[in-house]
């Protein structure tokens, strides 16, 4: 207890700033401060049913693992609601986490439901915070030895997470060709419509089961490889 809160005032007070890369999301109107420097791998973005990673970045030479990601499977919800809760616990059961209970703690400009976790031999925890209408969890492990809640940068970057506002793509403007195109014809008086002048709407919101099934590939690349890493023992 007495090395933890010693940690946590080293953080608080050490003049030293740790490399780190701002990654913002306008989509999702977040930020994080991502690990950076010669030793951290950034890892691509997966997409599963349930969840959609990111960004995340690991480090070789202290098999430390870190991502966040937005739980799509519960947009719309807050961490209040005890589903919230049940949901990440048993997905993160299902990846062959063991979990050590969750409490709700404070962090950076955050409130978060924190999962302590151990999985192949990596040591950290899980936190869950809600923003935006979306869910999102931040992963932070170490498979040295030692635990994430004693690195400093896994610690800065988790409590560096930030909500702004989401921002709206904005469509650029049509050309004169495109405007052209966009005139529909109307039907002079008496006249009916044909049914080949009628535009079939394009359905929205379809599902990309191609996607998601590269996306769910990946995320299990990616899990393995993390495991391998951060799960590999100490060094």
């Amino acid at each position: 207890m007495l090395n933890r809160l010693l940690l946590v005032l080293a953080l608080l007070f050490s003049p030293v700033t740790l490399p780190a890369a701002v990654w913002q999301s306008p989509e999702f109107g977040v930020g994080v401060a991502l690990p950076d420097g010669a030793d951290w791998v950034p890892l691509p973005e997966a997409v599963t049913p349930t969840l959609r990673v990111l960004a995340g970045v690991v480090n070789q030479k202290t098999n430390s693992m870190f991502n966040l990601a937005v739980q799509t499977a519960l947009a719309g919800k807050s961490i209040d609601d005890p589903n919230v809760a049940e949901a990440v616990k048993k997905d993160l059961t299902a990846a062959g986490y063991q979990i050590f209970g969750y409490s709700k703690i404070g962090a950076g400009t955050a409130q978060w439901i924190q999962f302590p976790v151990n999985g192949n031999g990596a040591k950290g925890v899980v936190r869950v915070t809600g923003a935006n209408g979306q869910i999102f969890t931040v992963t932070m492990l170490r498979g040295d030895g030692k635990n994430a809640l004693e690195d400093p940068e896994l610690m800065r970057a988790g409590a560096s997470f930030r909500v702004s506002a989401v921002t709206a793509p904005t469509a650029p403007p049509a050309t004169p060709a495109e405007k052209s195109e966009q005139k529909v014809a109307q039907p002079k008086s008496g006249e009916v419509e044909s049914p080949a002048t009628i535009a079939t709407p394009v359905a929205e919101g379809e599902m990309d089961y191609k996607r998601i099934a590269i996306g769910g590939g990946i995320l299990v690349f990616l899990l393995l490889m993390a495991w391998g890493i951060v799960g590999s023992g100490k060094k």
